[in-house]
Protein backbone atom coordinates (compact mmCIF):
# COMPACT_ATOMS: atom_id res chain seq x y z
CA UNK A 1 0.00 0.00 0.00
CA UNK A 2 1.27 3.43 -0.76
CA UNK A 3 -0.14 6.54 0.86
CA UNK A 4 1.11 9.84 -0.49
CA UNK A 5 0.71 13.31 0.92
CA UNK A 6 2.42 16.65 0.78
CA UNK A 7 5.20 16.97 3.34
CA UNK A 8 4.43 19.11 6.37
CA UNK A 9 6.35 20.24 9.43
CA UNK A 10 4.74 19.91 12.84
CA UNK A 11 5.84 22.38 15.48
CA UNK A 12 4.95 20.14 18.43
CA UNK A 13 7.06 17.91 20.61
CA UNK A 14 7.48 14.31 19.51
CA UNK A 15 5.56 13.19 22.62
CA UNK A 16 2.51 15.33 21.68
CA UNK A 17 2.60 13.99 18.10
CA UNK A 18 2.98 10.42 19.37
CA UNK A 19 0.02 10.82 21.74
CA UNK A 20 -2.09 12.24 18.92
CA UNK A 21 -1.21 9.45 16.49
CA UNK A 22 -1.81 6.67 19.02
CA UNK A 23 -5.45 7.75 19.39
CA UNK A 24 -7.30 6.20 16.43
CA UNK A 25 -10.11 8.77 16.40
CA UNK A 26 -7.56 11.43 15.41
CA UNK A 27 -6.98 9.78 12.01
CA UNK A 28 -10.26 10.98 10.48
CA UNK A 29 -9.05 14.55 9.88
CA UNK A 30 -5.82 13.13 8.39
CA UNK A 31 -7.60 11.00 5.79
CA UNK A 32 -7.46 12.25 2.20
CA UNK A 33 -10.43 13.73 0.37
CA UNK A 34 -13.46 11.61 1.20
CA UNK A 35 -13.61 11.34 5.01
CA UNK A 36 -17.25 10.21 4.76
CA UNK A 37 -15.71 6.79 4.01
CA UNK A 38 -13.98 6.79 7.43
CA UNK A 39 -15.44 4.57 10.13
CA UNK A 40 -14.11 4.25 13.68
CA UNK A 41 -14.56 0.59 14.69
CA UNK A 42 -13.11 0.70 18.22
CA UNK A 43 -10.31 2.41 20.15
CA UNK A 44 -7.64 0.66 18.07
CA UNK A 45 -9.26 0.15 14.65
CA UNK A 46 -10.61 2.24 11.79
CA UNK A 47 -11.77 1.59 8.23
CA UNK A 48 -11.32 3.86 5.25
CA UNK A 49 -12.11 3.62 1.58
CA UNK A 50 -9.67 3.35 -1.28
CA UNK A 51 -11.12 5.66 -3.91
CA UNK A 52 -9.61 3.97 -6.94
CA UNK A 53 -6.90 1.86 -8.52
CA UNK A 54 -5.35 3.09 -11.75
CA UNK A 55 -4.77 0.63 -14.55
CA UNK A 56 -4.27 1.45 -18.21
CA UNK A 57 -6.20 -1.18 -20.15
CA UNK A 58 -6.88 -0.25 -23.79
CA UNK A 59 -5.01 3.02 -24.14
CA UNK A 60 -2.15 2.79 -26.64
CA UNK A 61 -0.79 6.36 -26.87
CA UNK A 62 0.51 8.36 -23.95
CA UNK A 63 1.43 11.85 -25.09
CA UNK A 64 4.51 13.18 -23.31
CA UNK A 65 4.90 10.11 -21.10
CA UNK A 66 7.79 7.80 -21.97
CA UNK A 67 7.59 5.17 -19.21
CA UNK A 68 3.92 4.26 -19.40
CA UNK A 69 2.16 1.33 -20.99
CA UNK A 70 -1.13 -0.51 -20.95
CA UNK A 71 -2.35 -4.07 -21.02
CA UNK A 72 -3.27 -3.66 -24.69
CA UNK A 73 0.35 -2.80 -25.50
CA UNK A 74 1.73 -5.95 -23.85
CA UNK A 75 -1.01 -8.56 -24.34
CA UNK A 76 -1.28 -10.61 -27.53
CA UNK A 77 -5.11 -10.60 -27.38
CA UNK A 78 -7.67 -7.84 -26.80
CA UNK A 79 -8.54 -7.17 -23.14
CA UNK A 80 -12.18 -7.48 -22.06
CA UNK A 81 -12.60 -4.79 -19.38
CA UNK A 82 -15.55 -6.51 -17.65
CA UNK A 83 -13.68 -9.81 -17.42
CA UNK A 84 -10.59 -8.00 -16.16
CA UNK A 85 -12.60 -6.15 -13.50
CA UNK A 86 -14.12 -9.43 -12.29
CA UNK A 87 -10.66 -10.99 -12.03
CA UNK A 88 -9.27 -7.99 -10.13
CA UNK A 89 -12.18 -8.03 -7.67
CA UNK A 90 -11.76 -11.79 -7.16
CA UNK A 91 -8.04 -11.33 -6.47
CA UNK A 92 -8.68 -8.44 -4.07
CA UNK A 93 -11.22 -10.57 -2.16
CA UNK A 94 -8.70 -13.43 -2.02
CA UNK A 95 -5.95 -11.17 -0.66
CA UNK A 96 -8.27 -9.51 1.88
CA UNK A 97 -9.23 -12.99 3.09
CA UNK A 98 -5.57 -14.05 3.29
CA UNK A 99 -4.81 -10.87 5.22
CA UNK A 100 -7.63 -11.47 7.71
CA UNK A 101 -6.54 -15.08 8.21
CA UNK A 102 -2.74 -14.68 8.19
CA UNK A 103 -1.94 -11.04 8.90
CA UNK A 104 0.32 -8.72 6.99
CA UNK A 105 3.52 -10.81 7.10
CA UNK A 106 2.16 -13.31 4.58
CA UNK A 107 1.03 -10.55 2.20
CA UNK A 108 4.35 -8.76 2.55
CA UNK A 109 6.30 -11.88 1.58
CA UNK A 110 3.86 -12.56 -1.28
CA UNK A 111 4.29 -8.97 -2.53
CA UNK A 112 8.07 -9.14 -2.20
CA UNK A 113 8.18 -12.37 -4.21
CA UNK A 114 7.07 -10.31 -7.23
CA UNK A 115 9.67 -7.55 -6.84
CA UNK A 116 11.69 -7.16 -10.02
CA UNK A 117 15.41 -7.95 -9.54
CA UNK A 118 14.95 -8.89 -5.87
CA UNK A 119 18.12 -10.48 -4.44
CA UNK A 120 20.11 -9.72 -7.61
CA UNK A 121 22.96 -7.20 -7.86
CA UNK A 122 21.63 -4.19 -9.75
CA UNK A 123 22.73 -0.71 -10.75
CA UNK A 124 20.70 2.29 -9.58
CA UNK A 125 20.79 6.03 -10.09
CA UNK A 126 19.77 8.21 -7.16
CA UNK A 127 17.61 11.32 -7.42
CA UNK A 128 20.83 13.37 -7.25
CA UNK A 129 22.30 11.43 -10.25
CA UNK A 130 24.75 9.19 -8.37
CA UNK A 131 25.24 5.69 -9.77
CA UNK A 132 25.59 2.83 -7.29
CA UNK A 133 25.24 -0.93 -7.04
CA UNK A 134 22.90 -2.58 -4.59
CA UNK A 135 20.60 -5.53 -4.03
CA UNK A 136 16.85 -5.12 -3.51
CA UNK A 137 16.03 -7.02 -0.32
CA UNK A 138 12.38 -6.09 0.20
CA UNK A 139 9.99 -3.36 1.26
CA UNK A 140 9.84 -1.78 4.71
CA UNK A 141 6.64 -1.56 6.74
CA UNK A 142 6.46 2.10 5.69
CA UNK A 143 6.52 1.11 2.00
CA UNK A 144 10.10 2.08 1.23
CA UNK A 145 12.34 -0.06 -0.97
CA UNK A 146 15.07 -1.76 1.10
CA UNK A 147 18.37 -1.91 -0.77
CA UNK A 148 21.52 -3.58 0.53
CA UNK A 149 24.54 -1.49 -0.33
CA UNK A 150 28.16 -2.61 0.00
CA UNK A 151 28.35 -2.33 3.79
CA UNK A 152 24.93 -1.05 4.91
CA UNK A 153 21.23 -1.17 4.12
CA UNK A 154 19.22 1.85 3.04
CA UNK A 155 15.51 2.51 2.50
CA UNK A 156 14.40 4.57 -0.50
CA UNK A 157 11.12 6.40 -0.88
CA UNK A 158 9.11 6.71 -4.06
CA UNK A 159 11.10 8.32 -6.90
CA UNK A 160 14.31 8.54 -4.88
CA UNK A 161 16.07 6.13 -7.23
CA UNK A 162 15.79 4.46 -10.62
CA UNK A 163 16.77 0.93 -11.49
CA UNK A 164 19.28 0.88 -14.37
CA UNK A 165 19.80 -2.98 -14.25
Amino acid sequence: MNLESTRVSIEKSSQIVFNFLTDVKNFKPLMPEDTSKFELIDDETFLFAIIGIGLNVNQVKFEGLSKVSSLKNIMPLPVDKDELLTKIIDKLKMYFKLYSENGSEFLNSEYESYLFRKDKPSTFISHDNNLFTGIIRGVSTSGKLCVQMEDFNKEFDLKELKLIY
